[in-house]
């Protein structure tokens, strides 16, 4: 049988693949449960460093499969799609995973799909991409962070260009608006990103954690929560080998290898 999400391993860097491509990857409950499974591996795994979200196939994702989804969506009866213990990949059922995901985006990259832009660190789109939160024109309304987190990327009034409307815009325009940072060719998509993966695994992965979690601090919660972290993860962070080993590298002008600890 064929595995709807795909994961392989490079070194400390994580791929996670979604792979119904005669379905253009639509998501249904088997694979959102795959997914789940899959940012719970790399969460727990303290070798990976950096995930790479991409698909196989010459699309993203077509979005949430509305009517096999329905069912746990909104009902409290509904089969869970997020098990119990494992992350939710858009963090609205449980926090987001404490590191980096790089999001590869081609052709259509639609509802849920989009919201997982957004619950991504850096996104790079393929010049084919076209991107769109369809859900108003199916009487519902985006839950995987359309209404909450795309304003704070883009602003209120572009976020609401599209929600409102659920028009399609390209990879220039999503660029524009700060949901995707990078734009290459489709056959350049996942070299791209895994390149991009391995720059950021090459840090401390201390501060880079620590990065995540004062950035996502005042999304969350405001400026101040999120200053009130910067020192006391400064404090924690001097106790490591890895910012003693930084501090070295001043003096030797030699790049640092990071070992978390």
């Amino acid at each position: 049988m064929t595995q709807i999400v795909l994961t392989e391993r490079r070194d400390d860097v994580f791929l996670i693949s979604l792979n119904r491509p005669e379905k253009r990857n639509a998501m249904n409950p088997e694979m959102l449960v795959a997914l789940s499974r899959a940012y719970t591996e790399f969460e727990q795994d303290r070798s990976l460093r950096v995930a790479v979200l991409h698909a196989q196939g010459d699309h993203f994702c077509g979005g949430l499969e509305f009517d096999a989804c329905a069912e746990s969506l909104m009902s409290p009866t509904g089969e869970p799609l997020v098990p119990a213990g494992c992350v939710d990949p858009w963090g609205i059922k449980t926090p987001r995973v404490s590191k980096p995901v790089i999001m590869a985006a081609q052709g259509y990259c639609l509802t849920a799909a989009l919201e997982l832009c957004l619950a991504s660190e850096i996104v790079i789109a393929a010049d084919n991409a076209q991107f769109a939160q369809l859900e108003i024109s199916r009487g519902a309304y985006p839950v995987g962070g359309g209404t909450t987190r795309w304003q704070l990327a883009s602003g209120y009034q572009n976020s609401m260009r599209y929600l409102l409307t659920g028009d399609f815009f390209d990879a220039e325009e999503a660029r524009r608006m700060g949901i995707v940072q990078d734009i290459v060719k489709p056959a350049e998509l996942l070299d791209y990103a895994v390149a991009m993966a391995r720059k950021v695994a090459a840090q401390a992965p201390f501060g880079v954690r620590a990065t995540l979690k004062t950035a996502r601090a005042v999304q969350d919660h405001g400026q101040q929560a999120a200053a009130d972290l910067l020192y006391p993860l400064l404090y924690a962070m001097y106790q490591t080998e890895d910012l003693q080993a930084g501090i070295a590298s001043f003096k030797d002008r030699k790049q640092p290898t990071f070992y978390d600890r």
